[in-house]
């Protein structure tokens, strides 16, 4: 019995020495998760964003105002031997500005990927507006070859008819398409015997043939000679109307320039300048 005593003797003491170390851990445990749970409830009071709130904030973070605290990881700064003054006011500040700079620098990233948004927007904005005016620009020039072309044809089956306009005549006199103009001995004297309108008519016809010869430079000066009459008799028409109707503030002009008519004449006849 003695050896039985004395053999459970040392067993009871094992025993109770090992309930109380995990007495004694446990106590400690606890005590470092009251500890560590205050550390964090401080931390988050402290630790708050300023300048937005659960509702507004550029993360769609509805816990934004409650400052992020690593519970576990205090508890473990605490049982490593880390004291409350390890987290200090100081250590707080620094997370929360480091926290405010993240912030600043989500908002300008979104800001810049706005900016760049918009200029590629308007990149493409500009690139389609120039794309219809150009497209615009094109039709429009495809409409008036297209009338220049109408106005030739017509011109040439009038020539064939017999019944020749006065820009038919002109057309005639450099495309020889009939005997009409060389018939004719002065045929921008026809221009004294038209009528305002019947000029103003002459001289859009006039543009349109101009433009068929635009790439040859003899045809072109020929019909800006043209031109120039039909300008000149259309002005004349004016100032005879202005006159009858006692509204002349001067002496008429003297026309076409003195120095420019015997070049017209020789042009119409088929003659070159100079």
């Amino acid at each position: 019995d003695d050896e039985g005593n004395g053999e459970g003797r040392p067993s009871s003491s094992r025993g109770s020495h090992s309930h109380s170390r995990r007495h004694s851990r446990r106590s400690r445990r606890e005590e470092v998760q009251e500890q560590a749970g205050h550390i964090a409830k401080v931390l988050q009071e402290t630790g708050r964003v300023v300048g937005y709130d659960d509702e507004e904030n550029p993360f769609g973070d509805e816990n934004l105002s409650q400052a992020f605290v690593w519970h576990k990881k205090i508890e473990k700064q605490l049982e490593g031997g880390a004291t409350e003054r390890a987290f200090s006011a100081e250590e707080v500040r620094q997370k929360h500005e480091e926290r405010l700079k993240e912030i600043e620098q989500v908002k300008k990233r979104r800001l810049e990927r706005e900016k760049e948004l918009a200029r590629k927007q308007e990149e493409l904005d500009l690139q389609q507006k120039e794309r219809v005016l150009e497209e615009a620009a094109e039709l429009e020039q495809r409409d008036e070859g297209f009338h220049a072309e109408q106005v030739r044809i017509r011109s040439e089956i009038r020539l064939r008819e017999g019944r020749p306009k006065p820009a038919d005549v002109f057309y005639d006199l450099l495309n020889g398409v009939s005997q009409t103009a060389a018939n004719l001995q002065e045929p921008f004297a026809m221009l004294e015997m038209m009528e305002r309108s019947d000029l103003e008519d002459l001289e859009r016809e006039v543009r349109a043939h101009a433009g068929l010869d635009a790439h040859d430079e003899e045809r072109s000066q020929f019909w800006r000679a043209v031109s120039l009459v039909c300008s000149e008799e259309a002005e004349e028409r004016r100032r005879e109307t202005a006159a009858e109707e006692g509204k002349a503030t001067g002496a008429a002009g003297e026309g076409v320039h003195s120095s420019l008519e015997g070049d017209i004449r020789g042009l119409l006849r088929g003659k070159t300048v100079g």
